[in-house]
């Protein structure tokens, strides 16, 4: 099996026990990351370390604390009836409004 075929089932392995368990399925992928590229690709620490896309990570970062706060204020139930009135109804388009906001929002 080659390297990146293992590489992708331990990030399906990560997501996974990240799902069914409390622990963070992004900080197991890290960790796995790691362990793969260090154990399995010989890579140094370092040199995984250089491949993490840092303002990925970053701008992640800075979005969970944006939708984190969303939340607390309550501003996404308001975001959420309001996409709700403005669908008229159907529920399929729910779902399209808020891509829109959030596209809206991120721009």
């Amino acid at each position: 099996m080659s390297l990146s075929v293992v590489a992708f089932l331990v990030l399906v392995l990560a997501f996974a026990w990240g799902s069914v368990t409390a622990v963070n399925a992004g900080l197991i992928a890290i960790v796995a990351a790691y362990a793969v590229g260090v154990l399995l690709a010989g890579m140094s620490v370092a040199e995984v370390t250089a491949q993490f896309p840092a303002s990925l990570f970053f701008i992640l970062l800075g979005a969970t604390l944006l939708f984190s706060i969303v939340r607390v204020t309550g501003t996404i139930d308001l975001l959420a009836h309001w996409a709700e009135r403005l669908s008229q109804g159907k529920r399929v388009r729910v779902p399209i409004l808020m891509v829109a906001l959030t596209a809206f929002l991120a721009t």
